[in-house]
């Protein structure tokens, strides 16, 4: 049976996050995406700790077309094979 999951990604341009949106539901690969106002976030890279302003991408999509939709956001995303975290719907 196929369910409805939320992925999410973020990236660090507004600019960016809309095409990734929009190529998403061109494609088919997510009926809808929503697209959070900047967020900062805070990580490891390099060894030290980054402060960085993102745009969360949470793409509505299916269990069957969820592979489909990571194999093309690492193709589409900068950072290449970028983190899609599925997560059931929400209420």
């Amino acid at each position: 049976m196929t369910e409805v999951v939320i992925a999410q990604t973020t990236i660090d341009d507004e600019a960016l996050a809309m095409a990734l949106a929009r190529g998403a539901v061109e494609s088919k690969l997510a009926a809808g995406v929503h697209i959070d106002a900047p967020i900062t976030a805070v990580y490891w890279w390099k060894n030290e700790v980054e402060t960085a302003r993102e745009w969360r991408i949470s793409y509505m999509t299916t269990t069957d077309r969820l592979p489909q939709l990571e194999a093309w956001l690492s193709e589409k995303h900068p950072l290449g094979a970028c983190s899609v975290s599925p997560d059931g719907p929400s209420a």
